[in-house]
């Protein structure tokens, strides 16, 4: 068993990019196939054992996965090519802004959330005419953007259609 550990460990280090972290990037395609061969046995993959990112519920008592879960069917009708992304226009799973933002609290990336989250948007909602790169939102404008039920959606899919010329 030994000699056949050690082969299959060296199948993975070629798909590698040989640096100093190799052995991270070995370890990673080691938890992926075994991912693989309990999906591929029928034995359920807990979310909890593979990273998923947890939050807790509005009770605070149980915590719930913030993923659609892989189970979930969200199709994606095809994307046309010039579009630069695509995402599903289905509002299946809401997310309370409030409750995101109360479960998440400690999380440097909340910070000023709703203003940049609205900052954001009022960018787009303009087409990014309104505002010169250096100049601050006040909050009248700010006040203009508003949020539906100030709810955001969790999707499972998105398409980006991008183009690169690196041919290595």
């Amino acid at each position: 068993q030994g000699e056949l550990e050690h082969r299959r460990l060296k199948s993975f280090y070629k798909r590698t990019n040989k640096n100093r972290s190799f052995g991270f990037q070995v370890a990673t395609e080691v938890r992926r196939q075994a991912v693989l061969d309990r999906i591929r046995r029928g034995i359920p993959v807990s979310s909890k054992r593979h990273g998923s990112r947890l939050i807790p519920a509005a009770t605070g008592r149980r915590w719930r996965d913030i993923r659609v879960q892989f189970e979930e069917d969200q199709p994606l009708a095809p994307t046309v090519a010039t579009d630069h992304h695509h995402i599903s226009m289905e509002q299946r799973y809401p997310e309370d802004i409030d409750d995101f933002l109360q479960a998440n609290a400690g999380d440097a990336a909340c910070k000023d959330f709703v203003r940049n989250l609205k900052t954001h948007l009022f960018g787009r909602m303009s087409g990014g005419e309104a505002l010169a790169t250096d100049e601050e939102l006040t909050n009248v404008d700010l006040a203009r953007v508003r949020i539906s039920q100030n709810r955001l959606y969790r999707h499972k899919v998105i398409r980006v259609n991008y183009t690169t010329y690196d041919m290595r």
